[in-house]
């Protein structure tokens, strides 16, 4: 059997997996997830299970994926080992533990959560895209790409709708460190902080999951080992997600 693991991930976590893979004992090979997927549960669930079933010559493969709107429920085991991490999305990576993920989100309804890896993503029109209108320039392409197709008044309707999720939230949290915190990034937060009317409060970063992931430590209940024969289901409880046989 082939040493050789295959790592999936985001490109917010790109550059620190690339960081921690370097020390792994285990030859990784690192694919980044094209981001446009996530604007499609569906083709993101169509684009594992493909990965999944072309993994001939690797030992295991490794997704830096939770949940993720529900993308992994469904999918089924292969040929070789896949292992998700427990956690609904990849706040939790950055966060350390579920556990903390749920403690913040129940302290405060209405945050919404940035590291890093995603103010860059965002920066460089690689997020997801309904980020591309917290920005300034996400904002102004936006209203005019709808006035240009609908009219003045029509389009500032549209645009109305479509930024109004907005306002469901009232702060934003910025999860970092000294190791992954880049230049301007908090001033860059900030003034997305004044145009959305959202107060800005800062979480320390906490990379054990990455690290344990990258070590090939996924033994503990952190992490899920979907076999073939299992398929990955949610669970609705403290455990995010979890496999079952199926028929």
């Amino acid at each position: 059997m082939s040493d050789r693991i295959a790592l999936f991930a985001c490109r917010p976590q790109e550059e620190l997996l690339r960081e921690l893979i370097k020390d792994s004992p285990f030859s990784f090979e690192l694919t980044v997830l094209p981001m446009t997927l996530h604007n499609d549960i569906d083709r993101l669930r169509a684009w594992l299970a493909d990965r999944i079933a072309c993994s001939e010559g690797y030992s295991a493969l490794y997704f830096c994926m939770g949940l993720c709107g529900g993308a992994v429920k469904g999918i089924r085991g292969g040929r070789v080992p896949c292992v998700f991490v427990r956690a609904h999305d990849c706040i939790t990576f950055a966060l350390g533990s579920r556990e903390r993920y749920m403690r913040l989100f129940r302290q405060v309804p209405g945050t919404y959560y940035f590291t890093p890896g995603w103010l860059e993503a965002m920066k460089n029109r690689e997020a997801d895209s309904e980020q591309f209108v917290l920005d300034e320039g996400g904002m102004a392409a936006l209203k005019k790409s709808l006035t240009e197709a609908y009219g003045e008044d029509n389009g500032e309707f549209l645009f109305e709708m479509q930024t109004s999720w907005i306002r469901n939230y009232s702060r934003a949290m910025f999860i970092a460190s000294p190791r992954s915190e880049k230049p301007g990034q908090r001033e860059y937060l900030e003034d997305i902080c004044r145009r959305c009317g959202w107060e800005q409060v800062s979480e320390t970063e906490d990379l054990r999951l990455l690290e344990d992931l990258a070590a090939g430590r996924v033994d503990s209940g952190d992490f899920l080992v979907l076999r073939q024969g299992y398929e990955v289901y949610e669970t609705g409880d403290d455990r995010v997600i979890d496999v079952r046989p199926y028929l």
